[in-house]
């Protein structure tokens, strides 16, 4: 019975998300991104006068790359432009639906640029969970859940590459900004 609900939600989730137009689904894409990048800017007050230099150096670079990607997808000039140097690949813009596969639901290439999609969203829940998860508890917590559960549930690794990369992740992140560079981590809303 559950299975079976959960079967039709996945069903009509798959056609919805068949049915939105390549350069809106890109763009939406690109406001999550913006909106993730928003929230590394909100949380620099949080940090002291040093700590504030790393979020600024990430955030300015990809923001101004995000909003140049809007653009290109936003102004039909710039999007042939682009094409014709191929800067769509560059910004990770495709065309591949067209108005032909949205009529078609049930063809091959449909299905594949849908499993895309779904994977697209998948990775979107990913990294606003992750943002959520750092704002809450910590750059160091949070990246310990998010790498190990990244690593077990998306990337499928076994327990003994999962504690093992994640190690290596979480100890790299830990030495450079802790150590190498003396930046304290963000300790987050509740631990902060």
């Amino acid at each position: 019975m559950i299975f079976d609900k959960f079967k039709s939600i996945s069903q009509r989730v798959k056609e919805a998300v068949s049915r939105v137009p390549t350069a809106m689904f890109d763009q939406l894409f690109v406001l999550l991104l913006l909106a993730f990048m928003f929230s590394i800017v909100v949380q620099i007050p949080a940090y002291n006068r040093v700590t504030q230099i790393f979020p600024l150096l990430v955030s300015i670079p990809t923001v101004l790359l995000l909003l140049t990607v809007l653009t290109i997808q936003r102004t039909e000039v710039l999007e042939r432009v682009a094409a014709k140097y191929e800067l769509n690949r560059l910004f990770g813009m495709d065309d591949e639906i067209t108005e032909e596969l949205q009529e078609n639901v049930d063809t091959d290439e449909t299905n594949d640029v849908v499993k895309r999609r779904l994977k697209a969203i998948k990775m979107a829940v990913w990294i606003l969970t992750y943002a959520l998860c750092v704002f809450l508890v910590g750059l160091v917590f949070a990246t310990v859940v998010f790498v190990i559960a990244f690593y077990r549930i998306q990337a499928k690794q076994s327990v003994k590459n999962t504690a093992i990369l994640s190690t290596v992740v979480v100890g790299t992140i830990y030495l450079i900004f802790d150590y190498a560079l003396n930046l304290p981590l963000y300790e987050g809303l509740l631990f902060g």
